[in-house]
């Protein structure tokens, strides 16, 4: 999951410094309230995301005290805690990927190279932030995809290999999550303790965060505070 926050944060956080010069017109000055909006949805996920990781360190060492000498049944029901942060994420996921959808035009007016790049992420249909949403609402842990697999599909212009290594994402997104609705047991244990080791999950919401993090730093630098502040009252942040 975290890949694919990973390449949206570094193509915005690139795309911004693309309205330099002409961002007093009005309709820039919207684009960039936008994308302050943006920036607000992504630190919800980001969030969330920090919470979700945690919950399975935790499950990890209770999982394994469980299974070295018992005594802790309550850590086969790891995947109800998990549940209930996945079912807010499935909430953070839904505002953002709608809220990118919605703007989409208003990106490619940004930079259209970088709007080129998200397309297969936010795609209303089949974009990968869908094939989480679709994963989640299956009760399912999504399956990370592999970073190598993300940044193919964000650097090739050769369409037919990215879309066949996109439907490999998707795919995997959908049938190689851990199950929710059944007790974690050992199996499921030694995929989270691999997961957590290969992965590095927390590594990488740190480069995430630092990501969002230019996002914010390069709003500040193209827009004033007063412009980005007249997107608190707005009413998207209510939807």
């Amino acid at each position: 999951m975290v890949e694919i926050f990973n390449a949206l944060v570094e193509i915005l956080s690139k795309a911004v410094p693309a309205l330099t010069g002409a961002r007093r017109t009005k309709r820039l000055n919207t684009i960039g309230t936008d994308l302050f909006v943006i920036y607000f949805r992504l630190n919800e996920v980001l969030v969330t995301a920090e919470q979700i990781v945690s919950s399975l360190e935790t499950y990890v060492e209770r999982m394994g005290r469980h299974l070295a000498s018992g005594g802790d049944p309550y850590a086969l029901t790891a995947g109800s805690w998990i549940r209930e942060l996945l079912e807010r994420q499935s909430v953070n996921l839904t505002r953002l990927c709608d809220l990118l959808a919605s703007h989409d035009m208003r990106l490619v007016l940004i930079d259209a190279d970088a709007y080129t790049k998200l397309a297969p992420l936010i795609d209303r249909k089949s974009g990968a932030i869908r094939g989480l949403l679709k994963a989640i609402d299956g009760q399912r842990l999504p399956a990370s995809p592999s970073a190598d697999d993300v940044r193919f599909i964000l650097a090739t212009d050769d369409f037919w290999s990215r879309d066949r290594r996109y439907d490999h994402i998707i795919d995997h997104l959908r049938h190689d999550g851990i199950p929710l609705d059944r007790p974690w047991g050992e199996e499921t244990y030694q995929t989270v303790v691999a997961y957590l080791r290969e992965r590095d999950p927390k590594a990488q919401l740190a480069e995430i965060a630092a990501g969002v993090e230019r996002l914010r730093a390069a709003l500040l630098e193209h827009f004033s505070v007063e412009d980005l502040l007249l997107a608190v009252g707005d009413e998207r942040f209510g939807r």
